[in-house]
């Protein structure tokens, strides 16, 4: 269980770099932050959805539920992160 303490700024950290390599966002775009809503916004369109969903379940090994995807908070970089988060909690818990 010690290893998943902290487990939430480095999932973050890394989903914001996946999020900005995928979208092809500017390292210096004012309007882009962890709580943008990544489709509003228009950072994210549905195929990088799907790669975003694909990179989690790879990088993390799990495969998120309906109800986590359909989270309201899965729409920023830091929703998603926690929705991660407790997913790999989860998993742990469970493996």
């Amino acid at each position: 269980m010690d290893q998943l303490r902290g487990l939430g700024h480095a999932v973050t950290d890394e989903l914001e770099r996946f999020v900005r390599a995928e979208g092809r966002i500017e390292p210096d775009d004012p309007a882009f932050d962890r709580g943008i809503d990544l489709f509003k916004g228009g950072y994210l369109d549905s195929l990088g959805v799907v790669h975003l969903v694909a990179h989690i379940e790879d990088r993390y090994g799990i495969v998120l539920t309906d109800d986590e995807l359909s989270d309201p908070g899965f729409v920023s970089v830091d929703g998603i992160g926690a929705v991660v988060e407790a997913a790999v909690r989860r998993a742990g818990l469970a493996g």
